[in-house]
């Protein structure tokens, strides 16, 4: 739990729909900057908890990656790549090098940061997107045995 200008916010994440719930709240941007180091930690448990409990695998990489040195936090790249319409916008208008060079990197490290979205938040996004998709009904399972026949 965490309290910002009076209102208390559960960031718990120990179920499938409190992974949706905690990616629904880092989406209103007035309340993940009043803590923005405390949502990195957190959005790093998340990812963490996202492949080792309910994915049941390993972690794709240590956290947070490093690219030349440079540490990449998840949390931020995530918020640059939604912010500019998701994975399909930065990739199709070639924005990675631009958005290395937000993160500290050099826009010649562009690909190896496009690879770093990929090893760790492409799946991560898309099981949240899929439970958010318009009109559909899911339950957590199905939806998990879904994506894995994608990935196969």
């Amino acid at each position: 739990m965490i309290k910002i200008k009076g209102n208390i916010y559960s960031t718990r994440v120990t179920t499938f729909n409190e992974f949706v719930a905690f990616l629904n709240l880092i989406k209103c941007d007035d309340i993940i900057h009043q803590e923005w180091d405390y949502f990195r930690y957190k959005f790093d448990k998340v990812v963490k908890w996202f492949y080792n409990h309910y994915l049941n695998k390993s972690l794709p990489g240590p956290i947070p990656p490093t690219i030349n040195g440079i540490q990449v936090h998840l949390l931020d790249l995530y918020k640059l790549i939604e912010g500019l319409g998701g994975y399909l916008s930065v990739h199709f208008g070639k924005e990675f090098g631009t958005i290395g060079e937000l993160i500290g990197l050099s826009k010649q490290d562009g690909d190896e940061l496009k690879k770093c979205y990929i090893k760790y938040l492409d799946i991560f996004t898309s099981y949240y997107k899929t439970a958010r998709g318009p009109n559909r009904r899911w339950h957590p399972n199905i939806l998990r045995q879904n994506l894995k026949e994608k990935e196969s």
